[in-house]
């Protein structure tokens, strides 16, 4: 049975299946399937004579019952119904990284197998808005033509496709335009007061909800940090912030309404996730047609999760959960940390009769994590959304039927990022020690006398191991995260490394040092070659030219470095003063529980 063929009808969207897929699936031999409507959710998979029947209700649920399919050709019977409707995932594409529309294929495919039903691209400006075109310049934004296709093309898999936007914070990549300045309140949020302002919004609105067919359509509204206390500020005139958040809610809420649109937003300024929640009166205005969308990304416990449903529930709305995926300010996913959160979320919601999630996948701090890399978090996600129990094994079977790749090989590459003996911590120690400027060893010196250049030399033994069993579709992605290890053997220690020798005046020392500097110059190229070919592959090229500047600076400081050391060993240089300032202990403890993203971003040298 392992090399079952079964014969798909000759129709949209399974003619892509057979290509994909041509091992298993065929539009003209194999075992016939005929597939079946049903009047609720899921699939029920059922041999009879010469065929295998498939009854689903929408096209996801056939989808994801092929998707079986795939994972298991000897299957005899199976019933699939999932205790979430809305099983969705949010893709950031507005922090550089504009995923390609012939790799958003593919990846729309691999979802519907997954049985993901909806799906959204977040783009702040990165969607074509006619009569602005300064919105997205130069940042690789989707044109209405793409939307269109890519709407259509999801759609004929089973995925609603709908606009995420945003229509007051997060717009720095709009309102950075001279033309837009008057709209400010800050450098980020719009100003609610301008009269313009709610021109422009109501055009950003009527521009993203063209090009789909669903009536969805997400509004943003998260982390509107500082509103009414920049431009729109008035000298000893009361105000409060959340009201002016509030009168724009309920104005957007009324667009919505004309437009027959159902509007969704993020809800962490009610609750009060950075800033005071709002009060009583204030949850009591907030508009009853929206949907509240519960983010949360960092809580361990389930009880933590279950009190803010209950919380949203009070206000009177049944919110749309959403957990992360753990790809962002980081240079492979936090696996760790997605697993003791994203089935924590998912099992207490759906137990508490949750009937809508949608995973989201960020890109802060430049996209630096490849797409690839996220397809472990992106199957467990869609094995805790369509079944009832634990998700983790059927993931891992998922994955390797659906992209063909080992689960656990993907996810073993993240160990790069963790810090030796304080792995259950979050952080992104391989992103730190990558960036950092290698005479200021910023996060260097906070490792005190660890040295890391044996750890990553083992990991990269494993990884060149792991990625000699990948597929072909995998290939690059392992090459980048050989290269990265190599690279991180030879950069992790430098800092510390000639600081020491500094130090003692060992000559001898720094002498080799300086001399290995080429190639780790060479070997930083190689990294860079990888990611490119890498980036060029999955997205745009507009957002490469930061990561471009990112490496081209770094190779610029280690030749700087080995011009310092080699005036300083030819006796042309009486000190190098960079390393004889005595390193301050800037962080309370680099080991402990302040290890963060948001630390180690800040000791990155560059962002």
């Amino acid at each position: 049975m392992a090399g079952s063929i079964f014969r798909l009808p000759d129709q949209a969207p399974f003619g892509l299946l057979a290509r994909a897929y041509p091992g298993r699936f065929s539009l003209s031999q194999g075992l016939r399937i005929e597939a079946r409507k049903r009047g609720r959710m899921g699939y029920r998979i059922e041999p009879q004579s010469g065929k295998l029947l498939i009854e689903h209700g929408e096209r996801s649920d056939i989808m994801r019952a092929l998707g079986s399919l795939l994972s298991r050709p000897d299957i005899k019977k199976e019933l699939g119904e999932p205790p979430l409707a809305f099983r969705g995932l949010m893709l950031d594409v507005s922090r550089n990284g504009v995923i390609r529309v012939p790799a958003l294929k593919t990846v729309l495919l691999r979802l519907a197998l997954l049985g993901y039903n909806r799906f959204c691209l977040y783009t702040e400006d990165t969607c074509e808005v006619k009569g602005h075109p300064l919105i997205g310049y130069r940042r690789g934004r989707y044109s209405q033509r793409e939307l269109s296709e890519l709407d259509a093309f999801a759609r004929a898999l089973g995925i609603e496709m709908f606009p995420c936007i945003q229509t007051l914070g997060h717009l720095e990549q709009v309102i950075k335009h001279e033309r837009y300045w008057p709209l400010r309140d800050n450098e980020r949020v719009l100003s609610v007061e301008h009269p313009r302002s709610r021109k422009l919004v109501e055009t950003l609105i009527r521009q993203a909800r063209k090009p789909y067919q669903s009536g969805l359509i997400h509004l943003g509204l998260d982390e509107t940090w500082g509103i009414g206390r920049g431009e729109t500020f008035i000298h000893k005139k009361p105000m409060d912030p959340r009201w002016m958040y509030l009168r724009h809610v309920r104005w957007l809420a009324s667009v919505c309404r004309r437009l027959k649109l159902k509007p969704m937003m993020w809800g962490d300024v009610v609750v009060g996730c950075h800033e005071k929640a709002m009060d009583p009166a204030q949850r009591k205005a907030l508009p009853k047609g929206m949907t509240m969308v519960y983010w949360d990304y960092y809580r361990e416990q389930a009880a933590l999760y279950e009190k803010r449903i209950e919380e949203y529930r009070k206000m009177g709305y049944e919110p749309l959960c959403s957990p992360g995926i753990w790809n962002w300010g980081c240079l492979w996913p936090s696996y760790r940390k997605v697993s003791r959160t994203l089935p924590v979320f998912m099992k207490k919601a759906k137990e508490m009769g949750i009937k809508r999630m949608m995973a989201t996948a960020w890109g802060d701090d430049g996209q630096e994590s490849p797409f690839d890399a996220n397809w472990p978090a992106l199957c467990l996600f869609a094995e805790e959304a369509y079944e009832r129990a634990d998700g983790a094994e059927g993931a891992k079977a998922r994955m390797r039927a659906v992209c063909g790749a080992d689960y656990d090989a993907v996810v073993r590459v993240g160990d790069l990022e963790l810090y030796p003996g304080k792995e259950s911590l979050c952080g992104s120690l391989g992103k730190a020690l990558l960036w950092e400027d290698p005479m200021a060893g910023r996060i260097s010196h906070g490792l005190g006398k660890l040295r890391l250049s044996a750890r990553f030399r083992r990991l990269a033994g494993r990884i060149r191991s792991d990625a000699r069993k990948m597929p072909s579709d995998f290939h690059d992605l392992f090459a980048y995260a050989c290269a990265l290890a190599e690279f991180l053997v030879l950069k992790a220690d430098i800092f510390n490394e000639t600081r020491s020798a500094y130090v003692r005046r060992d000559k001898a020392a720094l002498r080799k040092i300086a001399s290995s500097i080429p190639a780790r110059v060479r070997a930083l190229d190689d990294l860079h070659a990888a990611r490119k070919k890498l980036w060029f592959a999955e997205f745009k090229p507009f957002g490469w030219e930061v990561l471009d500047g990112r490496f081209g600076g770094l190779r610029a400081r280690l030749l700087t470095m080995k011009e310092r050391l080699d005036a300083y060993l030819a006796g042309r240089l009486p000190a190098i003063e960079e390393l004889d300032e005595k390193p301050a202990q800037e962080f309370a403890s680099l080991a402990g529980k302040q290890l963060t993203h948001a630390k180690l971003h800040t000791a990155s040298w560059i962002h």
